[in-house]
């Protein structure tokens, strides 16, 4: 049954107008296979009054008096009923709507006593029945019709026996009076709209940043016919939608949906740039009711390959440059690059690396890992979160290095007991030498030391270090030299075990 319900759901949707939806019973109109149940007629009263019957034999074959939603007078039974007693279906629009029409497939009729009353009414007004002509003895109604109905609140179909007084008297092998509904389709006019509750709240209803790929955010709604839908709309077109919990073999066909139901969109297929967004939620009727439009910056394109990437020596590092590719919605705003050994039987690449910034079209910095040729690989992610990993810029480094070229003179105590260390080194270091002499005071004490840098003239430095008595009084340490390295030079390390002594 779930699956048919399913069916009438889609069917009174494609079939609804704005302010308006179809409650269906028994069968689809004009087949006699969709198996439908009776949700929307009550039978009134719920006991029948002697000699009266009622009963729902749903889906109907169409052409048996005992089929459908049906009322009649009982066969076999008492061969009277009294005069007022009658039994009906009824169909009670809910609450703030209106019927406005009623298609049917049915069968209703009387033979023999003209006092019967088969009858469809709307708020007790009879629009569908039959009379008994002068010289026949049975009348009916059959087939498909359609009635035009004056916003009613309630509609009817049954038997009632009008005698003005005494009984009307029932078949007793064939039926006195019938009606047989084998399919019900009821219009439903409703005018007011839905409220949007919850928002919207979520990561895709954010004016600010950059979206792309699916993105949700919630947000429900209430009505008095409950929610049918709820839609996203894009530059005011639909781009996504979820139903609702509806069944329209019901009065009230949908239930309210909560403020924190969870819609997603997809806005993969959208065009890079700002659009307008709206979340819509719709009663059962269509009517609805929408929050926004805000603006959206949608941005799915990695960015292009950066252009012209060059590198040169500058502050004792490299600096990278590059132009950064046109056509971006969302800005550049960060460099991936990596640095990978180039050449036969190279090692393997460093470790990804990221540098931030607005429309960043350079790295400051950059420093070899090792001696040799190497390559760099820069390639940009926007604002939007795009990387463009297959879009990427290369360019050869090297043979990047020369020896520092460090040497070292053997130390001496000059004249004011300081420790004079003299060498050589390459002309072209860009950073200082750190100087470091280690000496352990003791034989069971931590080693101390005194540390200066020294900057290269002309190929040679010269550092004097201050000792302390106490080192001069053990007379024997290590002296290091170091380089920390720079774009074009490697670390270096020199050590000299020294004997103090005077020159």
């Amino acid at each position: 049954m779930a699956g048919a319900t399913c069916v009438m759901a889609t069917i009174a949707a494609a079939q609804a107008e704005a302010g308006m939806y179809h409650v269906v019973a028994c069968s689809n109109l004009g087949s006699t296979s969709a198996a439908l149940p009776n949700n929307a007629w009550t039978q009134v009263p719920a006991r029948a009054p002697s000699g009266l019957e009622a009963f729902v034999a749903c889906p109907s074959m169409r052409g048996d008096r005992r089929d459908g939603i049906a009322a009649q007078d009982q066969v076999p039974g008492p061969s009277n009923v009294d005069a007022g007693a009658e039994v009906f279906w009824r169909f009670a629009a809910p609450p703030g709507t209106s019927i406005t029409e009623i298609s049917v497939a049915r069968s209703l009729g009387k033979a023999g006593d003209e006092s019967w009353r088969p009858y469809g009414r709307a708020d007790g007004a009879v629009f569908d029945t039959c009379d008994i002509a002068p010289g026949q003895d049975v009348c009916e109604n059959a087939g498909d019709a359609t009635f035009a109905i004056n916003n009613a609140s309630t509609i009817d179909y049954g038997v009632r026996c009008d005698a003005p007084s005494g009984q009307c008297a029932t078949g007793s092998s064939l039926h006195n009076v019938w009606t047989s509904l084998y399919a019900a389709d009821v219009s439903v006019t409703d005018s007011s709209a839905p409220t949007l509750t919850g928002g919207p709240s979520g990561p895709l209803w954010n004016a600010a940043g950059y979206h792309g790929g699916t993105q949700s955010a919630s947000f429900g709604g209430s009505d008095n016919t409950g929610i049918g839908e709820a839609d996203w709309f894009v530059d005011g077109r639909p781009q996504g939608f979820d139903r609702g919990a509806c069944d329209f073999t019901r009065p009230l066909p949908c239930a309210e949906m909560p403020a924190d139901t969870q819609h997603s969109l997809n806005m993969a297929a959208l065009p890079d740039g700002q659009h307008q967004l709206q979340a819509v939620i719709k009663d059962a009727a269509g009517n609805q009711a929408t929050a926004g439009p805000i603006n959206l910056n949608i941005d799915n394109t990695p960015p292009a390959a950066p252009g012209r990437l060059t590198a040169v020596l500058a502050g004792g590092g490299l600096t990278a440059s590059w132009t950064n590719p046109d056509g971006q919605f969302a800005p550049i705003a960060k460099a991936h690059y990596k640095l990978c050994p180039v050449g036969l039987g190279a090692g393997p690449c460093q470790a990804e690396q990221t540098a931030t910034g607005t429309n960043i079209s350079s790295i400051n910095g950059l420093r070899l890992p090792g001696p040799g040729t190497w390559g760099l690989t820069v390639w940009p992610g926007d604002a939007a979160g795009n990387v463009g990993t297959a879009n990427i810029a290369p360019l050869i480094l090297g043979p990047a290095y020369a020896s520092a070229g460090i040497t070292l003179a053997k130390a001496k105590l000059d004249r004011h007991r300081r420790l004079a260390v003299r060498g050589r080194a390459g002309n072209q270091l860009t950073a200082k030498l750190e100087i470091r002499y280690r000496y352990r005071p003791g034989k069971h004490q931590k080693l101390r030391s005194i540390t200066k840098s020294a900057a290269v003239h002309h190929g040679a430095y010269i550092v004097h270090l201050r000792l302390p008595r106490v080192a001069r009084r053990i007379g024997t340490g290590t002296l290091t030299v170091s380089y920390p390295g720079d774009a074009t030079h490697p670390s270096a390390k020199l050590n000299q075990h020294v004997k103090l002594t005077r020159r």
